[in-house]
């Protein structure tokens, strides 16, 4: 009953969080990144969802949806000196742990995942 009553962004979310890593067959989908990568901000993934779909979901409503779809909040990381809130889409234990240990380490492995990013 819940899952007829969820919205397109929320469909959207349950298919990205949990998802297992691997290479993807289809670089040229939008989503192919969801498949390499474990950490996002609510505005990367509203990014990817509005040029994927033509819609205009806001980083709060993807927050809220990913939340609800099961993704880890790590809360507000400094990265490059700004502050951002990460969420983990998957690898949710180890995730949780390092951010209890070194906040800069997520900070650093969110920031590795894009430094060769082609999109």
């Amino acid at each position: 009953m819940a899952s007829e009553s969820a919205s397109s962004l929320e469909h959207y979310c349950q298919q990205i969080v949990g998802t297992d890593k691997h290479t993807p067959t289809d670089p040229a989908r939008g989503t192919w990144v969801y498949a390499l990568w474990d950490l996002f901000t609510a505005e990367d993934i509203a990014g990817l969802y509005n040029k994927e779909r033509g819609e205009h979901a806001n980083s709060v409503s993807v927050g809220r949806a990913l939340i609800k779809a099961g993704a880890l909040s790590l809360g507000q990381i400094k990265v490059n000196c700004k502050p951002e809130r990460i969420i983990a889409i998957r690898d949710f234990e180890r995730y949780r742990q390092l951010c209890e240990e070194s906040k800069a380490r997520v900070a650093e492995i969110y920031l590795s995942e894009r430094r060769n990013a082609k999109f």
